[in-house]
């Protein structure tokens, strides 16, 4: 497609906000490798244009998540080529999904499609796919040729070949990232005690118990961590409902847990779900970064900041031989996970909101520092996205917005972007600029 035309399509979408050039627009993106933004309207318009499945597929597939669109192919496998000649998908982004997925049931449509345009390198290629072992293809200039043009198609191969080379048994990389999932899964499926005001008893021993808040919402973060002489808090957050505020029953809480007293309050960051409540605890023991208590003042000048202790990453606070150490988690600035020791028996692991990519304004946290020396006894973790199977890195999302905000602005459309906390303003800003 021609810049001019591509462009006179944008106008339609962006400026005149006719969603009937969304099935060109896919088109001419995948095309033009613009796969964060096709992956984006895609799946905005999946349920109303019939490529748009086919095109977020494809676009998952370029950004390098198979599992994603194997998945969706998984969905449709033996109804594509309808689907695609149903839609009339451009015949070389048939050829290329028919090479990536080894799907070689082409209608006479696209065969006719292939052998007009028989000389172009990928219809060759797919033409050979079928008849030559992939150790043979990869020797061939054919193959040098396209993986420059379509660099997918090398991992997929090497992945074939990995496939072939392991086949009598299963093997996995090991990651924070690919493990979180099922972390997750475990630990949401093991049934709690429920005890008043939203309090759950989530772990629980002879020598220790654990207490998490259960918001209606997703926000108000506090846990309890407390034996038969000793307890700490771990952030005191609010509900926001709608535009109320709603403070967490601290003080009604410890007295049902027969709690009278807590030796410590511990600050994970500047967001009012994780310190909003810390009204309800004065005069107590409050632990948190230098950051972090300049943003709390900052945002809630209305918080009384009590004994405040500064602790900043990799120090330790201890008290009562229980030992707390900072660890930046890059979700703000100022924000930190908790590493504790508890009295040399137990080890807890509290992240917090956490990010594992470095963003504008922090950097991501660094998972080795959790599995040195020692097991991890207990796990608490946010899962904010905990529900969110399908999701891109985030520089791949801060593309999409930039760009998104590029197109609609050079469309003639004036741009507004709410920003709901702290951090999130300075990122936006920054990723503007």
């Amino acid at each position: 497609m021609l810049v001019e035309d591509l462009k006179a399509i944008e106008k339609e979408y962006f400026r005149n906000h006719y969603e009937m050039v969304i099935p060109e627009l896919l088109c001419a993106y995948y095309e033009n490798a613009e796969y964060e933004l096709t992956y984006y309207l895609s799946k905005e318009y999946v349920r109303q244009f019939g490529n748009a499945e086919f095109y977020l597929m494809m676009s998952l597939l370029e950004l390098h998540y198979f599992d994603m669109a194997k998945e969706i192919y998984e969905k449709h496998k033996g109804d594509w080529f309808q689907i695609c000649k149903q839609n009339h998908i451009y015949w070389k982004h048939v050829a290329l999904f028919s090479i990536y997925f080894q799907d070689y049931e082409i209608s006479e449509y696209y065969e006719s499609q292939f052998n007009l345009y028989y000389d172009d390198s990928l219809i060759q290629f797919l033409e050979l796919l079928p008849e030559v072992s992939k150790q043979q293809l990869q020797k061939t200039d054919l193959y040098t040729t396209l993986i420059q043009s379509y660099p997918v198609l090398e991992e997929l191969f090497l992945q074939e070949l990995r496939k072939s080379e392991n086949s009598s048994s299963k093997w996995e990389l090991i990651t924070f990232e690919n493990m979180k999932w099922k972390i997750w899964k475990k630990y949401n499926s093991k049934p709690t005690i429920q005890k008043k005001y939203g309090m759950e008893l989530v772990y629980d021993k002879s020598d220790i118990q654990i207490y998490s808040y259960k918001p209606k919402e997703v926000s108000a973060s506090m846990h309890i961590i407390c034996d038969e002489t000793n307890a700490i808090v771990l952030d005191c957050g609010c509900e926001i409902n709608g535009t109320e505020i709603v403070k967490i029953p601290v003080k009604e809480i410890l007295v049902d847990l027969g709690l009278s007293y807590v030796d410590a309050i511990f600050i994970s960051h500047a967001h009012m779900d994780h310190y909003g409540s810390l009204n309800e605890l004065r005069k107590q023991n409050v632990i948190m970064t230098l950051d972090t208590k300049q943003l709390i003042r900052l945002s809630s000048p209305e918080i009384a900041l009590g004994s405040i202790h500064i602790l900043e990453n990799m120090e330790t606070y201890e008290i009562n031989g229980i030992r707390v150490r900072f660890l930046t988690n890059g979700h703000i600035r100022g924000s930190v996970m908790m590493d504790i020791d508890w009295k040399g028996y137990h080890r807890i692991l509290y992240t917090g909101d956490y990010t594992t990519e470095s963003q504008k304004t922090v950097g991501a946290f660094n998972s080795d520092v959790l599995f040195a020396n020692q097991n991890v006894d207990v796990l608490l973790t946010e899962t904010t996205y905990g529900y969110q199977k399908e999701m891109l890195k985030l520089c791949e999302y801060e593309k999409i917005f930039t760009t998104l905000c590029r197109k609609y602005y050079e469309n003639g459309n004036k741009i507004v972007i709410p920003c709901f906390a702290i951090g999130r303003v300075q990122e936006v800003a920054l990723l503007l600029t």
